[in-house]
């Protein structure tokens, strides 16, 4: 990542608090946990942010450094600042890869399916980074028109992106790609077989339930 952050930048960001969120991301942990990790912070972890603070993190949404882009995305997300959705979807369009990842975590963290296009779009990418992180905020914003594009995922060359994707079209409830959850359920990776095994559980509990 290129671009060195600004005193103004760093100031505006270390008011707001840097928290851990902005590197490439943690890896989902195996078993039971996967498909409940959602690269999502819990309510008590996401206080409101000051509508001084929320004008200072839209406006490093154009900020010439990469990094600075990155880091005040993320935070809106996870401030939960709403009104950031328009400015986030074009972050998702960023030249930089880091920038664009950090909208789609965000927008995902804001579950709105406008952003259903964008994340489409880093879907469709050739950084598998992009493509892991829009196959967990898909499933975030449960809209079942990512279906298709979630497919398409759940037969990627990276075991990570179709893990997601198969955790995705679970939370998802999407019970018309059961073939898929079936198929993934003998994947050789252990780690897509977890997220088949809590997809099929959590559609399966959910039909259960359906009067």
């Amino acid at each position: 990542m290129t671009g060195a952050l600004r005193p103004a930048a760093c100031g505006a960001l270390l008011a707001v608090g840097l928290r851990g969120v902005f590197a490439w991301g943690p890896s989902p942990p195996r078993g039971d946990a996967l498909c409940t990790w959602e690269g999502r912070l819990p309510p008590a972890a996401r206080p409101a942010l000051p509508p001084g603070q929320r004008a200072q993190l839209l406006a490093l949404l154009e900020d010439p450094a990469p990094q600075a882009r990155d880091r005040a995305a993320r935070l809106l997300g996870e401030g939960r600042v709403h009104e950031a959705v328009p400015r986030l979807l074009l972050a998702a369009g960023d030249p930089d890869d880091h920038v664009r990842q950090g909208a789609g975590w965000a927008l995902g963290q804001l579950e709105d399916a406008r952003a259903l296009p964008a994340l489409i779009g880093l879907a469709l990418s050739d950084n598998e980074h992009l493509r892991s992180e829009a196959a967990w905020a898909l499933g975030l914003i449960h809209e079942p028109r990512a279906v298709p594009v979630l497919g398409k995922l759940a037969a990627d060359p990276s075991e990570h992106v179709r893990g997601g994707a198969i955790c995705s079209l679970g939370r998802i409830g999407a019970v018309a790609a059961r073939s898929l959850i079936d198929r993934a359920a003998h994947d050789p990776s252990l780690k897509v077989r977890d997220a088949a095994a809590w997809a099929e559980a959590r559609i399966s509990g959910q039909e259960s339930a359906s009067p």
